[in-house]
C-alpha cells in the first residue's frame, strides 16, 4: 500500500531560496506576475514563521516506513489537520476558492 505524508506549512529555507530565484530574475518590477508574486511571497513568510519544524516531518515519514500498521493518510501539523477538515465539507471549487483567498490570488492572471 502506498501512503500520503501531508504536512501543513513546514518552517524551511523554502522561503530563503524563492527570494533568491526572485532577486535574480532580470528585471522582476517588469513581471507581469508580481503582484501575485509578492502576495505569495507574503503568504509564505507567515507559514515559515508559524510552521512546524522540518524534523516533524522527518518523524512521520521514519513512522510511516517503519509501521506495521500503514496509513493511506499522514497529516502532519495543526494547519494540514484544518484543511482536511474543512476540505471534507467543500466542493472542489469551494476549496480552490477557499486556498486562493488564503494567497490572496484572484482567478486568471492577477496583474
Amino acid at each position: 500500500m502506498e501512503s500520503l505524508i501531508e504536512p501543513g506549512g513546514v518552517a524551511s529555507n523554502f522561503i530563503k531560496n524563492l527570494k533568491m530565484v526572485h532577486a535574480k530574475a532580470s528585471d522582476p518590477t517588469k513581471s507581469p506576475y508580481r503582484r501575485i508574486e509578492n502576495r505569495m511571497l507574503e503568504a509564505f513568510k507567515k507559514i515559515e514563521q508559524n510552521g512546524i519544524h522540518p524534523s516533524e516531518v522527518a518523524k512521520v515519514i521514519l513512522d510511516a516506513v517503519t509501521s506495521e500498521d500503514l496509513q493511506l493518510r499522514y497529516l502532519v501539523g495543526t494547519d494540514a489537520a484544518t484543511i482536511m477538515e474543512a476540505r471534507k465539507n467543500m466542493s472542489d471549487r469551494e476549496f480552490e476558492n477557499m486556498r486562493k483567498k488564503q494567497f490572496g490570488i484572484q482567478s486568471g492572471i492577477d496583474r
